[in-house]
């Protein structure tokens, strides 16, 4: 009698890995603008440049995270395992966190932004984070899934409309840590609101942040003027793309 394969096992056998895929479809929640909503903060660069994830979407992507770490965890095949020459410049691939166990490893969404074939590293962004890491050896790398690639990415782009940086000499806008710092302290065990106002067409949505501070409702952009670590500006569009991709 023929031995039965078990079901998980058949439905990971139906994967199918994807060899060229270079983008993700992310999600630009179109229908929430104008609207407050709760939101968890993911990563930080500055004021102009953080990562959200909707509250309304942390358990489907908790859920869908789980399916990732299952299946990589699972699966022991040759054919997942990344090879010098398949690397090309934004592939879509899986990466293993260093920091997860070897019994338990967490796998992450990512694309390759850069290829070192002397030591055979590459520098990533998780897509799923807003974060980058450079060095990491391929060996953690996997190729991905057509069904983990078609996945809809759940984090946001944001930016604090309507304020600028204070040190803009020679029209250079570069955020000073402090300014970072500060930003990221009134963010601190709190689960912030944010109104989604517009989207650029370099991929960020210009947005009002809120917190609660003492039973006082605050908007985080008016904070970073008042506490002058930031200044006001009528218009955020006068701002090019080109000008916000270089603030720092």
């Amino acid at each position: 009698m023929a031995k039965k394969t078990p079901i998980r096992n058949i439905e990971y056998e139906r994967q199918k890995i994807v060899f060229n895929k270079f983008s993700y479809e992310f999600y630009i929640p179109n229908r929430l603008l104008k609207h407050t909503l709760e939101c968890i903060i993911i990563s930080v660069l500055n004021p102009h440049c953080f990562t959200i994830q909707l509250k309304e979407d942390a358990v489907e992507f908790d859920k869908f995270q789980k399916e990732i770490n299952d299946f990589y965890n699972t699966i022991d095949d040759n054919q997942y395992h990344i090879k010098p020459e398949q690397i090309l410049m934004n592939l879509c691939v899986i990466c293993s966190d260093p920091k997860s166990s070897d019994n338990d490893k967490i796998w992450n969404r990512s694309q390759i932004l850069d290829f070192d074939s002397s030591d055979n590293t590459v520098n990533l962004f998780y897509v799923d984070f807003g974060t980058w890491e450079e060095y990491v050896p391929i060996n953690r790398l996997r190729h991905i899934t057509d069904r983990f690639h078609h996945h809809q990415i759940f984090s946001i782009t944001c930016r604090l409309a309507h304020i600028l940086p204070l040190n803009n000499d020679n029209d250079q806008l570069t955020w000073t840590d402090d300014a970072t710092n500060q930003f990221l302290a009134v963010l601190k065990q709190v689960i912030p609101e944010i109104e989604l106002l517009s989207f650029t067409t370099n991929g960020c949505f210009q947005t009002n942040l809120f917190v609660m501070n003492s039973g006082q409702h605050v908007c985080v952009n008016d904070y970073m003027i008042h506490i002058k670590m930031a200044k006001p500006i009528l218009n955020t569009t006068n701002i090019n793309d080109d000008r916000q991709n270089c603030i720092q």
